[in-house]
């Protein structure tokens, strides 16, 4: 009798859930708390935790959990100002994505799948959203500078944050100098410079960046601002001068090289798509970043698809592509 009993308690007791399972990964971005631990880290992966085990368990913001390291040591350096807004983030945005593989790649994509590289354009800015708007989400719903460091910290652990940390810092290490001597190559073509001027206008580049980004964020909004103006308008202007060129007989056959090439052209153009994450590496200089990332991603990209998009059917419709180096016109 009391076994039965116990069984039917057992029967009608409610099931407990032990944890909520995200349907989606913007839900999963969603359920993260809005705040940090009161534990402060490292862009390498080295925490230093203050007061008590008991006080780590309280949370606390990014700017409450630097206060105490801040008043300890003396000669900290300030908190970061909160500067950039709509238009500079856009600007940022758009100067991380438009590198000098813009004048190329339209052309070498064109050579591979023929007039079919527009439909591998057209997929990769398709593509491109849901990957900006994840970053842009939580950058968004975390804004702190750690950006890419700071995600896998949270997500994963110290050690995949660290590892993350050296593999950006890699890659602006050694990418960084490769883009800047393929921009200077570009140079050759309009003046009469010789390997070595190429390489001294690329680290005159560098250093010109480098002497920007350390005056302050302030400065750097404005001279990216200009910057991308500059390009945009040179872009349209190259788009609207080619125009007339174009010739519908060269967007047939669309399909040269068999469906597959879509794919494999795509493999290439997907490159001059990453560039999204680098924004929130300055999430905590956002003056407003739940509303200004949010626009700012929807904003870019439609503006760097859409110039994607009207360079591809130019370079196709021109037939650039098949004389010269493959550059576009």
């Amino acid at each position: 009798m009391g076994s039965s009993t116990s069984r039917a308690t057992r029967r009608r007791r409610p099931a407990t859930r032990t944890g909520w399972r995200p349907r989606c990964a913007f839900q999963a971005i969603d359920s993260l708390p809005s705040e940090q631990p009161k534990t402060n880290t490292s862009v390498f992966g080295e925490a230093e935790r203050q007061g008590h085990e008991s006080e780590l368990d309280e949370p606390a913001t990014v700017g409450a959990a630097l206060e105490p390291i801040q008043e300890g040591r003396a000669g900290s350096p300030p908190a970061l100002r909160r500067v950039i807004t709509l238009r500079h983030a856009v600007a940022i945005y758009v100067s991380s994505l438009l590198g000098s593989g813009i004048f190329v790649i339209p052309g070498l994509a064109a050579r591979i799948a023929g007039p079919a590289s527009i439909v591998s354009w057209m997929l990769l800015s398709l593509a491109s959203y849901p990957f900006a708007y994840t970053f842009a989400k939580l950058s968004a719903k975390r804004p702190e500078s750690g950006g890419i460091y700071a995600f896998a910290r949270d997500g994963i652990g110290l050690s995949a944050g660290a590892a993350t940390a050296w593999l950006f810092l890699a890659w602006a290490v050694l990418g960084a100098p490769a883009a800047t001597v393929a921009a200077a190559s570009y140079l050759a073509f309009v003046l009469p410079f010789t390997r070595l001027d190429i390489y001294l206008a690329a680290a005159s580049i560098l250093i010109l960046a480098f002497v920007v980004n350390y005056v302050g964020i302030r400065f750097t909004g404005r001279v990216q601002l200009a910057t991308v103006a500059a390009i945009l308008v040179a872009l349209v202007i190259a788009v609207v001068a080619s125009a007339p060129r174009v010739r519908p007989a060269n967007y047939t056959p669309f399909l040269p090289s068999g469906l597959g090439s879509i794919g494999t052209a795509a493999a290439l153009i997907v490159w001059s798509y990453l560039g999204y994450e680098n924004t929130s590496n300055v999430a905590e200089e956002f003056r407003n970043p739940e509303r200004d990332f949010h626009r700012s991603v929807v904003i870019s990209v439609f503006l760097i698809s859409g110039l994607y998009l009207a360079i591809a059917v130019v370079t196709v419709g021109t037939g650039a592509y098949m004389v010269g180096g493959g550059a576009t016109p």
